[in-house]
């Protein structure tokens, strides 16, 4: 009678040790798999193992794996559900911030650049356009030109800057405009506009 009694204790105390397994790989699984419906489905049935097995133990006589696995289970369906509603929520506010703070600070260097930068007058002649331009002490290291709202190209920052014929066909343009690029790569609106006149 004590070898089948031990057979019992053994065969149960291995459902708990089955359930505690099963719940550690769901939970290991859990943070490496990606979060897809595949790798959630994986988890689940992990996880269902391990509940259903712990639970069995559990009734049958109570053992430290058993509810070890049991309190994994719940952890990891914890965990679960804050990666599937709240984090989403968390990150996309504190994005949403980073978002805010860097427009606004993006928009305020915009602002010192176009009140630090001028377009005083372009003309052609044969050689192309000349911009003669007035600046200080800004954040801008480029220009953006855009002539009659078409053609656009980039250009260093200057005193005055060539827009040379070979650069485009500057024969027929009429208007020229600016748009202040700062150190940081951020373009901002068109800040100047002028007549282009005969040289």
């Amino acid at each position: 009678m004590n070898e089948s009694t031990e057979e019992i204790r053994s065969v149960s105390a291995g459902m708990g040790i089955a359930g505690f397994i099963f719940a550690l790989m769901g939970l290991g699984l859990s943070f490496f798999l990606g979060r897809s419906i595949v790798s959630y489905f994986v988890v689940g049935i992990l996880f269902s193992l391990g509940f259903i097995l712990s639970v069995i133990q559990i009734k049958k006589g109570r053992t430290g794996l058993s509810i070890a696995g049991l309190s994994i289970v719940i952890l990891g369906i914890l965990l679960i559900l804050f990666f599937i509603f709240v984090a989403p929520v968390i990150l996309s506010a504190q994005i949403d911030s980073i978002s805010d703070e860097l427009d606004s600070s993006s928009a305020a260097a915009c602002f010192d650049a176009i009140s630090s930068l001028g377009l005083n007058s372009a003309c052609r002649d044969d050689s192309g356009i000349h911009l003669v331009m007035s600046y200080y002490d800004t954040e801008v290291e480029s220009i953006m030109v855009l002539f009659d709202d078409v053609e656009v190209m980039e250009k260093e920052l200057a005193e005055e800057i060539l827009i040379d014929s070979s650069e485009g066909d500057v024969s027929n343009v009429v208007r020229v405009e600016i748009a202040p690029i700062l150190s940081s790569g951020y373009q901002c609106d068109v800040s100047g506009q002028v007549s282009v006149s005969v040289c």
